[in-house]
């Protein structure tokens, strides 16, 4: 929904996504429960449904109602984003898998009406994260997805907290941009010798034209993943924006 969203805004194809970016917000709609969450799997047709949620099912599905609420805006949508913040705010534990999502989705309702319990909660949901990588600064592993939500909360930090409350925050955020460069293929890093064990195998990309510039696991993991390509690609596009 949210990559459909994103094509509609343009003029000349809006009329080809209409009719099923309705189909998926009113999908989106059905899953949510009576406490604000959302179902993680919800079946047409079936009069009983399960009630287990997950993370990425509530984070999800509350960031694809957030942008479709500024693509159609109604109140029935803002309805179940206020129920969905609610319940993550004063029911939902703390959750490593829910802050990336939560956090997009803040990041743009705090754009539309700067409210303070939503800077409030970003901020305490932040601490935490962060508190969890406290002492991982010598991983070599690639962790761009915790990177893109530290940037997108600090899109709606950057407009609550003082600049020198903001430094902590900002010195984070540089520190693992700069860790996730490492990581990206360049056209030196066709030919890479690693250690494991005792041994140091020689490995070699055979196809740059597909590997070029993007994220590798890890140091010792040379496979391309696209969920961290994708992370680490936003990472660096919203910090960009903030900075300039």
């Amino acid at each position: 929904l949210v990559g459909m969203i994103s094509l509609a805004r343009h003029d000349e194809v809006r009329g080809a996504y209409d009719a099923l970016i309705s189909s998926y917000a009113a999908y989106i709609q059905a899953m949510q429960k009576e406490n604000g969450g959302f179902r993680g799997v919800f079946n047409l047709g079936r009069a009983i449904q399960s009630e287990a949620e997950s993370s990425y099912s509530n984070g999800e599905a509350l960031l694809a109602l957030v942008r479709y609420d500024e693509y159609v805006p109604n109140d029935v949508t803002k309805i179940g984003i206020a129920n969905a913040f609610h319940y993550f705010k004063n029911e939902v534990p703390f959750d490593t898998s829910l802050y990336l999502w939560v956090m997009g989705a803040l990041a743009d309702l705090y754009v539309r009406e700067p409210r303070s319990d939503y800077a409030s909660y970003v901020k305490a949901y932040t601490d935490w994260r962060m508190a969890g990588y406290a002492h991982r600064r010598d991983t070599t592993h690639n962790v761009c997805a915790y990177t893109e939500g530290l940037v997108l909360a600090y899109r709606v930090l950057d407009g609550f907290l003082s600049p020198a409350a903001l430094v902590p925050y900002r010195d984070e955020i540089q520190f693992w941009l700069a860790q996730g460069r490492t990581l990206q293929v360049s056209t030196d890093d066709r030919y890479r010798v690693f250690f494991s064990g005792r041994t140091s195998p020689f490995a070699a990309i055979e196809d740059m034209g597909r590997a070029h510039g993007g994220f590798l696991t890890g140091e010792s993991e040379l496979t391309q993943r696209i969920d961290f390509t994708q992370h680490c690609l936003n990472s660096y596009l919203v910090w960009n924006a903030i900075e300039q």
